[in-house]
């Protein structure tokens, strides 16, 4: 679950990056447009000393290339935490973005059109398959587990201790408020039900294991919770380590 300084963080990163993309490229067709002076011996437009157009949109190229793919790696890991942001439309956006900026400096540096048409073709195509046959199986799962997390506080208010286990390890680690620390079984035989809500923090995936944090609050007193989960052989995340503090 998204929480506001986290979508911040999100947004500003993301806009940052994008302002240096877009800087860097507006900066350097300026520089070409103002100081490019074609060699008619040589057929080779110079734009600064020996630095020819052709080496400058070459360069230029391969910056836009690591700027579209650090945007890109930024909001994959920023969907990991603040589940719903960078979907495909976000990912269909800078590669659409990355690909028309490095078309345009082949258009400049190369000059027939049909090559640069050509390479955003086959990249637009390549990049709508992708899209379209995409499952995004970390999101899903980060969307099961807050369902999971916030079964199981519906099963500490009621103390249903029969569905809690569904949603436990065999074994399980679990630091009460106050410190102590028991096995499942004395958890699940000491149910405290009572009205509680839950605030899921982060949602952090590593395969087959995933790390929620997460702030109960039970008539005003605000207890943080770290949550270890694992996902059975059935496709299901279950609790194996829960620590408890007071926030």
């Amino acid at each position: 679950m998204w929480t506001p300084e986290l979508f911040k963080a999100y947004e500003e990163g993301k806009s940052r990056r994008y302002q240096l993309l877009f800087a860097v490229n507006g900066g350097a067709f300026a520089l070409a447009k103002l100081l490019a002076v074609p060699q008619e011996q040589t057929g080779r437009v110079l734009v600064l000393g020996d630095l020819t157009l052709l080496h400058l949109s070459v360069g230029m190229v391969l910056f836009t290339a690591l700027m579209t793919v650090d945007i890109f790696l930024f909001g994959q890991n920023m969907r990991a935490r603040v589940p719903g942001v960078f979907g495909w439309q976000g990912k269909a956006v800078v590669t659409g973005i990355g690909l028309l900026i490095a078309a345009g400096w082949m258009v400049v540096s190369v000059g027939p059109p049909w090559v640069a048409w050509l390479l955003i073709g086959s990249l637009v195509i390549l990049a709508v398959v992708y899209y379209l046959t995409e499952r995004d199986v970390m999101q899903e799962d980060i969307n099961e587990l807050i369902r999971v997390n916030n079964e199981i506080n519906e099963h500490e208010i009621h103390g249903t201790v029969e569905e809690l286990a569904k949603l436990t390890a065999s074994e399980l680690a679990f630091r009460r408020r106050g410190g102590a620390v028991v096995g499942r079984k004395d958890f699940l035989d000491n149910p405290n039900p009572g009205e509680q809500t839950i605030q899921i923090e982060s949602v952090q995936v590593y395969g087959k294991r995933a790390v929620v944090t997460c702030r109960v609050n039970r008539s005003g007193e605000i207890t943080h919770n770290i949550r270890l989960f694992v996902k059975g052989d059935d496709g299901k995340w279950r609790v194996l380590g829960w620590a408890n503090e007071p926030a």
